[in-house]
């Protein structure tokens, strides 16, 4: 097994002696063609966004290493479970899974290591169903990370046949894992944006419900000393409908005697003045 600590740098390889001869056009060629695929699947990815991204993310990884299978994951809603975003199984998109990653090569991969089983991987883990119900013999896992640093998920490629530790099948993920965190976060941002709104709007919608069903006329005055809003007990109290009452100066609605309009013009200066002015009557018209 090849087995790095470090998902952010690069899987160390032997050193190999540099090639000569005709070997020279080889390693050239084999050079080319790992860049051409790579080139095709990051620009076939590349204008994606959610569903979309992920799923085209599976297909041209598998494509570019040259396996049947490859999967996307995050955590589930608890920190022991995997759910995969999507999965690529030989010609197409196939379901969604869920499941407990512990006993599974990919409980090294969320722990922040990149993860490769060149073979015998259904023998190593044996409870790992979904890698021994498809006779799985070799697997590459790579984790993606948030702008902290943090595990946020996992890149998979996985094949019946052995996988060896080709460059081309090691370093392809890792490139595929930051596109892929960076996705994962974006989408978490989105859903916790959302969250808050809809969170915000129920809250808006417990105050107007207990500001229309209050047993008290409600009215909202605006700092012009204007009418803002006004509830359906305040219009039925003051005898006008409420789109009368909206833009109407306050003072129209007080009685033009010490104890309504000399008495919300002293109230109303001590609220400007920032001193408490509840608990006071005052005498309105109707």
């Amino acid at each position: 097994m090849t087995h790095e600590p470090n998902a952010a740098g690069s899987l160390s390889q032997e050193p190999r002696q540099a090639p000569s001869g005709a070997g020279d056009a080889s390693v050239i060629s084999a050079v080319r063609d790992d860049l051409r695929a790579l080139e095709a699947a990051v620009e076939r990815t590349a204008r994606g966004t959610g569903l979309e991204f992920f799923q085209s993310l599976v297909r041209h990884l598998a494509e570019a290493i040259g396996v049947p299978y490859a999967v996307v994951a995050e955590f589930a809603d608890v920190n022991t479970r995997i759910r995969t975003l999507a999965f690529w199984a030989r010609d197409g998109i196939v379901d969604n899974i869920e499941y407990e990653y512990a006993g599974t090569p990919c409980a090294a991969v969320v722990r922040g290591d990149v993860c490769h089983h060149p073979t015998g991987v259904s023998e190593l883990f044996p409870q790992a169903k979904p890698l021994v119900e498809l006779g799985i013999d070799s697997y590459l896992g790579v984790p993606f990370l948030d702008g902290h640093g943090i595990v946020l998920g996992h890149l998979a490629v996985f094949d019946e046949q052995p996988m060896p530790p080709e460059p081309r099948r090691l370093f392809i993920p890792q490139i595929f894992a930051a596109r892929a965190g960076a996705e994962v976060e974006r989408l978490r941002a989105e859903r916790e944006r959302l969250g808050v709104e809809q969170r915000l709007r129920e809250s808006e919608q417990r105050y107007r419900d207990f500001f229309e069903e209050a047993p008290l006329a409600c009215l909202i005055i605006g700092v012009n000393r204007r009418v803002l809003s006004v509830n359906c007990r305040a219009a039925e109290w003051l005898g006008y409908t409420r789109e009368e009452l909206v833009g109407m100066p306050v003072a129209a609605l007080y009685a033009d005697t010490p104890a309504g309009k000399a008495q919300a013009d002293a109230s109303y200066r001590r609220f400007l003045a920032g001193e408490r002015s509840a608990g006071r009557e005052l005498e309105m018209r109707r």
